[in-house]
């Protein structure tokens, strides 16, 4: 047993441990109450380094115990044994006698974990062009092509609010600016340095942000499209029907998602019998999820979403330079009802 403890780096209040042999992350809330909005946390590993982390996620059940409008969480991995204080990085302490960080046994989840092993493997093996490149398929500028002339065969507007969930390492959005985009865009993934290489190699207006729950940080009705390459591919069905919910929130009236897909066909079945055959060996790496065309029509009707269309993975219907181009995953447009 490794065990990391937890104390109030301002005050000393001894919190509680946190055993990091079988649990993935320190978890708590905190609040700026000189300031009254979400704040930041600023944490002392027992190595003397020092970590910044950002409160972003909403905890309305801390802000309905301190009888504010919102409390804000965080999550932090701990790498080794010993003492960890924490404190606020601006304002005032929390009330006497309120715990305001609390060490919880939780376990990160199976996509953070997978992507994040998977990209740190890549980059140690290949230069970072390549690794980029391969944590998102490969084919890097061509399937970011593919996935712009998409857009434009589907009418996107090129001055739309765009939210590009499962950016990955920057694949559309550094096709976007070239292709005459003048509208906004965020990009979400779970994986910092995929981020990172995405925003080195993107306008300075567009924003990414790293994202571990099934969230998109936006506010409501904020877009006009939502875009999910390569996302549903590797969620659960129920985690794949929370973030549509999530997409309906950040959309506007009349906005759509355009989510890829593996469906069961003769031409999706290799990546099925590699799955297989993986999952038997205990060799894989990432889930590999088949969805079908029923299960998104029933996610969309409970939702409030129509589905405007569905396109075959293997239908050479996009047009592009190098003549029409099927996508390989199956694409479903889903239209926001007024």
């Amino acid at each position: 047993m490794a065990l990391a403890r937890v104390q109030h780096g301002k005050n000393g209040m001894f919190v509680g441990y946190v055993d990091i042999s079988t649990a993935r992350a320190i978890a708590g809330w905190a609040w700026n109450t000189e300031e009254n909005k979400q704040t930041a946390v600023v944490i002392k590993c027992p190595d003397s380094s020092i970590v910044t982390v950002e409160a972003t996620s909403a905890r309305p059940d801390v802000g309905e115990k301190l009888n504010i409008d919102q409390g804000c969480g965080f999550t932090f991995s701990p790498n080794y044994a010993g003492y960890y204080t924490v404190h606020f990085e601006n304002g005032e302490l929390m009330p006497n006698g309120v715990v305001c960080i609390a060490a919880e046994r939780i376990r990160r989840r199976h996509y953070v974990e997978d992507y994040q092993a998977l990209v740190k493997s890549l980059f140690e093996q290949y230069a970072p062009e390549e690794a980029a490149s391969l944590a998102v398929g490969g084919h890097y500028d061509v399937l970011g092509d593919l996935e712009i002339a998409l857009l434009c065969y589907l009418g996107v507007d090129m001055a739309s609010d765009i939210i590009d969930v499962g950016c990955g390492s920057g694949r559309l959005a550094t096709k976007l600016a070239p292709n005459g985009f003048t509208g906004s865009y965020l990009g979400t993934d779970v994986v910092p340095e995929l981020l990172n290489f995405a925003q080195e190699r993107s306008p300075t207006t567009f924003r990414v942000e790293q994202v571990e729950e099934l969230r998109i940080p936006a506010d409501d009705c904020s877009a006009d499209v939502v875009t999910v390459f390569s996302v549903f591919t590797h969620l659960r069905h129920e985690e794949s029907y929370i973030y549509l919910r999530e997409m309906y929130r950040v959309l506007r009236p009349q906005g759509c998602v355009i989510l890829s897909f593996y469906e069961f066909a003769d031409y999706n079945w290799s990546i099925f019998e590699d799955t297989a055959k993986a999952t038997e060996a205990g060799t894989l790496q990432h889930l590999n999820v088949f969805i079908e065309r029923k299960a998104i029509e029933l996610w969309s009707e409970h939702l409030g979403f129509s589905v405007e269309r569905f396109i075959c993975g293997n239908d050479a219907c996009i047009p592009t330079d190098r003549g029409p181009a099927a996508m390989f995953q199956s694409i479903a447009v889903l239209r926001k009802l007024p």
